[in-house]
């Protein structure tokens, strides 16, 4: 069996706010990153030629690309996925598309709470979501509720029902401001993001697991079929 802790990962996330380009060598991480938006296009390429120069590597070292393959934002989402895809083909490696609320579950320690709800900002007052059961001896998390898209008092109704009201067994990390109406009883970390460090340890997981996908399979990940609001929605008439 092949030890896949010895494999090189570039990681890369575009999905929200900061673009993110990672590089996990053995056990040695590092990781760019820069304001995302309209720029994480432009921004990408040069970050990752920035990152190996650094460490001394050449393109062709890397082992296997992973990318934050959403929910996220749709061009965002679709940026990471076809540069993925490029480099996947070129340097002939497989890709690893990684879940962002995968992530940001992988990203917080929580004790003994026994959920986690993880959140993004949707846009258009909603948010991405997710819920997770910790999994004892496993040492991770479950998916219970796969990634969703709904507004703040829908989440809250949808994971009341999972974890039958026990507010105090649950942790929530992410856009945790956008959800007004949740428990004090809850444990809260807001200030955590999606990062692309987080991709690449959960895509070596998946190398070990034997999980990976020809760069034709580099594909983003949709939730949501509405990506933007009508001038009507956004600016609706006046009473």
């Amino acid at each position: 069996m092949s030890d896949h802790s010895t494999s090189i990962i570039l990681a890369l996330d575009t999905s929200g706010p900061v673009t993110g380009v990672a590089l996990l060598a053995a056990h040695r991480l590092r990781e760019l990153q820069l304001p995302g938006g309209p720029e994480a296009s432009r921004q990408l390429l040069p970050q990752i030629v920035a990152l190996l120069a650094d460490e001394a590597l050449a393109l062709d070292a890397v082992d296997a690309i992973a990318y934050g393959a959403g929910p996220g934002a749709f061009t965002g989402i679709r940026t990471s996925a076809a540069v993925a895809q490029g480099l996947g083909f070129v340097l002939d490696v497989d890709v690893l598309p990684v879940g962002t609320l995968d992530a940001l579950a992988s990203s917080v320690a929580v004790g003994d709470r026994r959920w986690l709800l993880t959140v993004i900002d949707a846009r258009m007052g909603e948010l991405y979501a997710a819920l997770y059961r910790a999994t004892p001896g496993a040492g991770g998390w479950q998916t219970v509720l796969d990634p969703f898209v709904a507004a703040a008092d829908r989440v809250l109704a949808e994971i009341a029902d999972a974890i039958d009201q026990r507010w105090d067994e649950l942790a929530v990390v992410g856009a945790t401001t956008l959800l007004p109406g949740l428990s004090p009883l809850a444990q809260i970390h807001p200030a955590l993001g999606v990062t692309a460090g987080a991709i690449a340890r959960l895509a070596r997981q998946m190398l070990a697991g034997g999980r990976r996908f020809a760069p034709e399979f580099a594909l983003p990940v949709y939730v949501r079929n509405k990506v933007a609001q009508t001038l009507a929605e956004r600016f609706p008439p006046q009473s």
